[in-house]
């Protein structure tokens, strides 16, 4: 009111301290509080007066940053500050008791009539309410705030806690200039804030009623009640009810619906005659929107007894099926059983609609029935009586089979039959699903043999050891392989009665270890042959392994228990395996074999003579073949490689090289050179080798020969005794064959390289006689059949000069060589000399066999033995053999 002293401003600490904590204050007797609150938004409204305020957000909070409006003569009235987004958190119910919007305001001048309040309104819902609470408070010129309605101002309207908490609640503001004099004022507004008292709800709630649903008396499977609250409730769920039960089993509580005043409770009625009521047991876990717990603090205290049902509702069996623990008590299967060892499952008992009669009590009786041969239940051949089982009110119809319960005997196909009463049965049920009792495992696993080629018991085949060691079997070849079906029994027992089927068990390889070579990554095939049982017994004697080296062994019965295959059984359960696995080995290739293509290289010393008819002795020759580390079957064992490949390629004693000319016939195998065999670069690739083997026949010291169909064969052995499976060549000539005969035969010469003598004119070219010669078995003669032989200049020299030729007009230059020999005779001549001699002379001229590479052409030239290189004595200007009027003679025609 005009001439009402100022109030003074509050600091700006304490203004913030109001707008952003929570300001709530209680009364410790009368329950009392208030909450005040600082706008988040604020915003003009058009809907009073005509001047617009500037910055209106600035009245967010009390801070000397302001919204401002110019107002100018006299009733000028600017628009609504209106302000909403206040943040109220009052509890639900709360009583609204008043309503007070502070305005913190002040103007730039306070004379000539000053400005003042043109309205003060509240905003619920969004909307600016009816009721003024504007002031007729002259506005100072310092911050002044003051407050509109108050702690019991309703302002006109009805209240809830959601109106308040709403973000569209809130107040709106308007301010006017008094008169006309004075000018234009500046209007300003720091902050609106709003305070609201109120009165939590501290009233509980109750239940009113717990009243039946459904008709009594019944024999309904399930009945409900209607739950109904004096208020709004959460919480409420099947944990905040008791079922009293009276003569009955098999009642629980299943479902629990409705809300939030009134709720359905629905329960399975189980069976037998008697009653079924429901109780409400309070345990504060129910509240109110104010959260108020149900009948005050404290369990109990709102507890409340419910109506009862009169049930009659007698529990029937029809049925009984096995399955499974926990499995569906129709669709359940029962999964393969290991002999010897407990039987898992459940008896289920099944009303007349297959559901699970939770009430059933009485003792059965469980037997294990042959299901091989199908047919009836009660017809199914008895295989053994198990105890007795008796249902209790706690099985819920479902009882598990008691332990201890076994069948030590493998089955391949195996239902339970169950009988009730024990005695005297009116019902009698086989599991719907039938299952294998099989073996434990397979044991005492063993590989033998009788020789490394034939099965046998006289030797364990467990050999991992490097080659040249230990017992070792032959890829391909047969071997023995023994196990025994036993059950899982404390006192484990053979299954006498397992029969495998055909192919069964199968043979599971792995690596069997590292560290040895033995034990290859890659491993081969094992085939086992054909099984003989007999009282649990197995046994193969036709097992055989593809490759080398060596291997872990499993045996794996993979149908046996093929009855469960599709009732989801999982593999490793169905199957019969060995308890261990075994090492098998050490399997060694069955034999060595040289591959088609194998041949002989004649001349291989010379690059140009491949196609050759013959070899001259002494000279090199190739053996070109692959070998093959070969199965008995005549594959190649791959794994026959790096250190398991034991046959030194690079060793001559590694082939056991024989030769022989089978024309004579004339072995030759002592005369064999094989100096340059550890030269050989192959290696095993994969089980096999290509070879190109250099060898010689050595020269006699005196000529012999020819030989014209020399053979040469090899009988290769490795460190474990692998050679040739059959031999076709005898070469020591006594009448047993003992090689392999590599390529086809092949000739060979004894040879010798002849220089002549010649005699010319000083002024002509001289030629010189060559021609390369052989053994013929009587005398030497021109080899007609070599085209191959050539010598170099370099290794042809002369010496022994005399008379007018010398080194000046006689030298290496003079030497004229041809290429290759032609039909063994070679082209040779020595140029004329240069300068001519002033008299005449001669030279000799000598072939450097051993520079050529070729001392298997050197003869007797004036010595003994073939070890004298060839040479000619070449005359210039001297008589020959012509007549003595003449030394150059020509005949013309």
């Amino acid at each position: 009111m005009q001439g009402e002293a100022p109030q003074m401003k509050p600091s700006r600490r304490a203004w913030a301290a109001v707008g952003i904590v929570l300001a709530t204050a209680i009364a410790a007797t009368a329950h009392a509080a208030t909450q005040t609150r600082t706008p988040a938004s604020c915003v003009v409204d058009a809907s009073i007066g005509t001047v617009n305020w500037t910055n209106p957000a600035n009245a967010l909070t009390s801070n000397n940053s302001y919204a401002t409006a110019a107002v100018a003569g006299a009733g000028t009235t600017t628009r609504y500050l209106e302000c909403t987004g206040y943040g109220f958190t009052l509890p639900p119910n709360a009583t609204i008791n008043g309503i007070t919007v502070d305005i913190e305001r002040r103007s730039s001048s306070a004379g000539a009539g000053g400005a003042g309040d043109a309205a003060v309104r509240i905003v619920q819902g969004g909307v600016i309410g009816t009721a003024d609470r504007s002031t007729a408070t002259t506005y100072t010129t310092a911050d002044v705030t003051e407050a509109h309605g108050g702690a019991t101002d309703l302002w006109g309207l009805a209240w809830t806690t959601t109106d308040i908490n709403a973000a569209n609640f809130g107040a709106a503001f308007a301010a006017l200039k008094n008169s006309g004099g004075g000018g234009t004022f500046t209007l300003s507004v720091d902050v609106v804030s709003i305070t609201v008292d109120y009165t939590p709800d501290t009233t509980p709630p109750t239940v009113v009623s717990i009243v039946r649903a459904d008709p009594d008396p019944t024999s309904a499977a399930s009945v409900s009640w209607t739950v109904t609250f004096s208020e709004d409730v959460t919480g409420v769920d099947a944990s905040d009810f008791a079922l009293a039960v009276s003569g009955l089993s098999g009642s629980s509580i299943t479902l629990v619906t409705g809300g939030p005043l009134g709720y359905t409770v629905t329960a399975d009625t189980g069976y037998g005659t008697g009653t079924l009521g429901l109780n409400l047991a309070d345990n504060d876990s129910i509240l109110d929107a104010a959260l108020n717990p149900l009948g005050g603090a404290g369990a109990g205290n709102g507890s409340f007894t419910g109506q009862a049902y009169s049930v009659d509702r007698p529990p029937p069996v029809a049925n009984f099926n096995v399955v499974e623990p926990g499995a569906d008590a129709v669709a359940g299967r029962i999964y393969t059983k290991i002999a010897g060892q407990n039987i898992s499952v459940d008896i289920v008992a099944l009303d007349a609609s297959n559901a699970v009669s939770t009430a059933f009590t009485g003792t059965v009786a469980v037997e294990l029935v042959d299901n091989s041969g199908g047919g009836a239940c009660a017809g199914l051949p008895l295989i053994k009586a198990l105890a007795n089982e008796t249902f209790v009110a706690g099985d819920n119809g479902r009882h598990a089979l008691s332990a201890g319960q076994f069948e030590a005997e493998a089955r391949r196909n195996v239902r339970v039959r169950v009988k009730y009463p024990s005695a005297s049965p009116t019902i009698t049920a086989c599991s719907s699903d039938a299952f294998a009792n099989r073996p434990a495992s397979f044991t005492s696993l063993q590989a033998r043999d009788q020789t490394r080629t034939s099965a046998g018991s006289a030797r364990a085949l467990n050999n991992v050891s490097d080659p040249g060691t230990g017992t070792v079997h032959n890829a391909g070849r047969p071997f023995q392989i023994d196990a025994i079906a036993q059950n899982g029994a404390g006192v484990p027992a053979a299954t006498v009665l397992y029969s495998p089927d055909a192919g069964q068990p199968v043979a599971v390889l792995a690596q069997c270890g590292s560290g040895t070579a033995a034990c290859t990554a890659t491993l081969g095939t094992l085939t086992l042959g054909s099984w003989s049982a007999a009282a649990g017994a197995l046994s193969t004697t036709t097992a055989s392994y593809s490759e080398a080296g060596s291997f872990d062994l499993a045996l794996e019965d993979q149908t046996f228990s093929s009855v469960d295959n599709g009732d989801g059984t999982p593999s490793a359960t169905r199957y019969i395996r060995s308890a261990a696995p075994i090492t098998v080995g050490r399997f060694v290739p069955d034999h060595f074999a040289v591959a088609a293509g194998a041949a002989i290289v004649p001349r291989s010393d010379i690059a140009a003579c491949a196609a050759s008819s013959f070899t001259y002795l002494g000279e090199r020759m190739d053996l070109s073949f692959t070998l093959r580390a070969e199965s008995f079957a005549g594959t190649l064992t791959q794994n026959y490689t790096g250190t398991l490949a034991a046959l030194a390629l690079n060793n001559a004693a590694s082939y056991n090289f024989g030769a022989i000319d089978s024309t004579a016939p004339t072995p030759l195998t002592a005369r064999l050179d094989l100096s340059l065999v550890p030269a050989i670069a192959a290696t095993w690739s994969a089980g096999q080798a290509t070879i190109a083997a250099p060898i010689a026949i050595a020269r006699a010291a005196n000529p012999d020969g020819p030989f014209a169909s020399v053979k040469i064969g090899i009988a290769p052995a490795d460190p474990d005794s692998v050679t040739l499976p059959a031999f076709d060549l005898d070469v020591d000539n006594d009448a047993t064959n003992e090689h392999g005969q590599v390529g086809s035969a092949t000739a060979l010469r004894f040879g010798r390289l002849r220089l002549e003598n010649a005699v010319g004119s000083e002024k002509l070219d001289l030629p010189i006689p060559l021609q390369v010669q052989y053994w013929a078995g009587t005398a030497f003669q021109v080899n007609a059949a070599d085209n191959c032989t050539s010598l170099a200049a370099a290794n042809l020299a002369l010496g022994d000069y005399y008379g007018g030729i010398d080194a000046t007009n006689m030298a290496s230059a003079n030497i004229s060589l041809g290429g290759a020999f032609a039909a063994g005779i070679g082209t040779l001549a020595l140029t004329k000399p240069n300068p001519l001699p002033a008299s005449a002379g001669a030279v000799t001229l000598s072939v450097n066999l051993t520079a050529e590479g070729k001392s298997y052409l050197k003869g007797n030239w004036a010595v003994p033995t073939y070890t004298a290189d060839p040479r000619s004595r070449a005359a210039f200007g001297l008589f020959g053999n012509q007549p003595k009027q003449f030394i150059y003679f020509r005949e013309n025609y």
